[in-house]
């Protein structure tokens, strides 16, 4: 092949080639989210301590933690574990779950995927796939299936759920599964 017909064929490949890309490209100044969208913080591998008046109320640890101050909420992910505290400073319950979301004006927390608390005091094991926190009244909610673990008894089958933040007592609603003294 001659010097002549090699630099067409690279020319005319470079044409093909070089004209398939993307078209959609962002425009110089323009940022492709609005800021509001994105968080103004990201942390990971984080602890966090929550306090009142100087009494522990709870430890969370997160593989990520993402801060949106615009949106007043923060999401966790990529692992949670949560220990509440009694007003004594005693550990009471502890929760795992996949995510996480907490509202920062309420500090109420919505907890997603495989979620478990267990209560320190009763011996108590929730499952289920959602959870509400309700800071406020101090409960955990949630509509989803339920299972519940004590110590000489289990409940298979509800579906909704409220109780103290201690799992001492609690509503099963619509229990439709077993219930095993």
């Amino acid at each position: 092949m001659n010097r002549s017909a090699l630099m067409q064929w690279i020319l005319a490949a470079s044409l093909l080639l070089g004209g398939s890309g993307c078209t959609d490209q962002v425009q110089p100044g323009r940022d492709p989210l609005p800021y509001e969208a994105l968080p103004s913080n990201t942390l990971f591998g984080t602890e966090i301590t929550f306090h009142d008046s100087l009494a522990l109320k709870a430890r969370v640890r997160a593989g990520r933690v993402q801060w949106y101050p615009s949106q007043q909420q923060t999401l966790l992910d990529s692992g949670v574990y949560v220990e509440f505290y009694s007003p004594r400073g005693a550990r009471a319950a502890r929760l795992w779950c996949d995510s996480a979301r907490v509202d920062n004006a309420s500090s109420d927390m919505w907890a997603f995927g495989s979620v478990r608390v267990e209560s320190d005091s009763t011996g108590a094991r929730l499952t289920t796939t959602w959870l509400q926190w309700d800071n406020r009244n101090r409960k955990l909610r949630t509509n989803a299936f339920v299972r519940i673990e004590r110590p000489g008894e289990l409940v298979e089958g509800g579906q909704g759920f409220e109780s103290d933040e201690y799992l001492k007592h609690y509503t099963i609603f619509r229990v439709r599964g077993t219930v095993t003294p």
